[in-house]
């Protein structure tokens, strides 16, 4: 098992405590992603090991309601989505195709009050199923890539390969 300290606290070490003079509440976000790669059993399982008080992760639900823990609701980032469409029609047809549309914001604009307007996937505001046309993502378009609700658990692992995101790079050498 890693441990993220080497050994016991130094003598007269203080506790991080917040301004309120607590102890602070320590959430795992993807588990321990500095040390393993995010999004996985083993980053889940250090950080309970590492006494992380809660666990952050990223859930997307898959066409048939089977929950995924992956970063991203689109796939083109990491997985060979890409080259299986090239020869799976059903793949290449399941492409979010369609940009999101710019919505004006209803709150009075000031210097500091945000973007006038911001992206929405409500491609048609009298349908409702018209957000699964485009693919926006907390104010991002991933126009021409493909959403992982589209695709149901069996499809994902039948067709999809890909990788959990791991910073290997920019991982301590030393923990």
């Amino acid at each position: 098992m890693a441990s993220a300290q080497t050994g016991p606290a130094p003598s007269g070490a203080k506790p991080f405590l917040t301004v309120d003079g607590k102890l602070p509440l320590v959430i795992g976000h993807r588990g321990v992603p500095g040390l393993v790669p995010e999004e996985t059993e083993a980053s889940y399982e250090l950080a309970a090991d590492l006494g992380t008080d809660s666990l952050e992760e990223d859930l997307h639900l898959t066409k048939d309601c089977v929950l995924v823990a992956r970063h991203n609701p689109w796939l083109g980032d990491n997985t060979n989505v890409a080259e299986v469409a090239k020869t799976n029609a059903e793949v290449a047809k399941r492409k979010r195709t369609t940009p999101g549309v710019p919505v004006k914001v209803k709150w009075a604009q000031t210097p500091t009050s945000g973007p006038a307007e911001y992206p929405s996937d409500l491609v048609d505001p009298a349908d409702p199923k018209s957000v699964l046309k485009a693919l926006i993502v907390d104010g991002d378009d991933h126009t021409n890539d493909w959403s992982i609700t589209d695709f149901t658990m069996a499809e994902l692992r039948q067709w999809i390969a890909g990788t959990t995101y791991d910073a290997a790079n920019e991982r301590p050498k030393l923990f």
